[in-house]
């Protein structure tokens, strides 16, 4: 089923403890990401058939570069301007915002320049039982392609599992 304005995704990690994560609609698994090792910055993850990497540098990790695993050809760059929001930008230049809102949930966005909201990522509160832990919910707020839905939430979560980690 394609994905559409309105598709619900899920971030799920089925092994708790280690920092192993798959993006599910239903049942079918979309992407997958996981960390090198707890606490550590840098992350693979598979976005459909494409294997990308996640390295952090710069002074407090502010600055993330996202690649192509096999080749190392650079995908895009995140930048953090403070906890709350930062920029994606492409390798053609092309630009899109993040941004938190904290009450009455988190929830997490990425939006154009102009503002135009893409993707909302919610943290449920953790509940206690059960198999899968749903991580983070992914809404798709505006028609875009497919792989590009998907792409945004592998680096959406990156940074969120992130941003939760540090303050853990």
């Amino acid at each position: 089923m394609p994905l559409s304005i309105g598709s619900i995704l899920h971030w799920v990690s089925l092994r708790p403890g280690r920092h192993c994560y798959e993006l599910r609609e239903g049942d079918n698994t979309l992407a997958a990401l996981e960390w090198k090792s707890p606490g550590d910055p840098e992350a693979e993850g598979m976005a459909g058939e494409r294997r990308i990497s996640f390295r952090r540098r710069g002074f407090f990790f502010r600055q993330t570069v996202i690649s192509e695993a096999d080749t190392g050809f650079e995908i895009a760059t995140f930048k953090f301007y403070g906890g709350d929001r930062g920029t994606l930008t492409f390798s053609d230049g092309y630009r899109l915002k993040w941004r938190f809102e904290g009450i009455p949930e988190s929830k997490w966005f990425f939006t154009t320049d102009k503002g135009s909201e893409l993707l909302c990522f919610t943290v449920p509160r953790p509940k206690k039982g059960g198999t899968v832990r749903i991580a983070a919910d992914v809404e798709v707020l505006r028609e875009i392609d497919e792989k590009s839905i998907i792409l945004l939430a592998v680096i959406g979560w990156y940074n969120i599992h992130g941003i939760l980690s540090m303050s853990k």
